[in-house]
């Protein structure tokens, strides 16, 4: 166990300096970056610095059921806090920057830990309880009351928007305890679909939603310096909504591609053997 949660932990680390060498990159590209760009908080901060939290508190716990307490206590503490951070005042002395993993500041990014890392607690808890051996009767139960209780979970997310929030620091679209868990219950109802998705006959066969969600990493690398940087700055804006799903699908096409071979490479020295996927 102390094992695996290293090896996890090193992946989350890895995944944080995966982040900077992204703003290294970007700034490089763009003739418009400034310095203070190097140092914004995106979401593959957050999940790397929130892999490398979870992991090690999965190996704080002895059973499963020490074990969720472990991952689902930091996860309600990361949505609770969520609520409050706004308003602190301490994380002033961070700078601008850093203080982003804490709240948000200005227009210096939409991710921060407080809430969004409670996703990575809640998907570790919930990948170990899907790891759990079942028979097929079972695994049918399962997947059924899973999606039944994510489609509870977003009509309570849904219905909380309504009411007062916890704080006058919180937004909806940043800190709210309710757009989480909206977000929360349709992540939970698409992964009973992908389970019965899962099923069909040929499912085994190639599947681009495959490939993408094994080249995850990739895919937004790249795809994020072409929607969002400055070659794409001339026709940004300029499509109709005919021309604009045209594009899409032309764009969609082209990142399978990619994902495709860069799938069939072959690994270098630069990737750990331990990092490997």
């Amino acid at each position: 166990m102390a094992q695996a949660s290293w090896l996890v932990q090193k992946r989350g680390w890895w995944v944080l300096g995966v982040a900077y060498l992204f703003r290294l990159q970007s700034f490089m590209l763009s003739p418009t970056a400034s310095w203070k760009g190097l140092l914004k908080v995106d979401i593959l901060n957050v999940m790397g610095v929130a892999m490398a939290g979870a992991a090690w508190c999965w190996a704080r716990g002895s059973s499963p059921r020490a074990r969720a307490a472990w991952m689902l206590v930091p996860a309600a503490a990361c949505v609770l806090l969520g609520q409050y951070a706004p308003g602190w005042w301490w994380p002033t002395l961070l700078g601008d920057r850093l203080q982003g993993y804490i709240r948000p500041v200005g227009a210096g990014g939409n991710f921060m830990l407080f809430p969004w890392a409670g996703f990575v607690f809640l998907g570790a808890w919930l990948g170990q309880v899907l790891s759990e051996p079942r028979d097929a009767a079972a695994e049918r139960t399962f997947h059924l009351r899973l999606g039944l209780g994510g489609l509870a979970i977003f009509a309570a997310g849904f219905a909380g928007q309504y009411l007062p929030a916890f704080t006058p620091y919180s937004t909806f679209w940043l800190t709210s305890t309710s757009w989480f868990v909206i977000r929360l219950g349709v992540m939970t109802v698409l992964l009973a679909l992908a389970w019965l998705w899962a099923q069909r006959p040929g499912a085994a066969r190639w599947s681009p939603l495959l490939v993408f969600g094994q080249t995850s990493l990739f895919v937004y690398w790249v795809h994020v310096e072409i929607v969002y940087g400055f070659v794409t700055y001339p026709i940004r804006h300029e499509f109709s909504i005919a021309g604009a799903l045209v594009a899409y699908a032309v764009f969609t096409v082209m990142m399978l591609g990619l994902a495709v071979m860069w799938q069939r490479r072959e690994r270098g020295p630069l990737i750990p053997a331990s990092l490997r996927t």
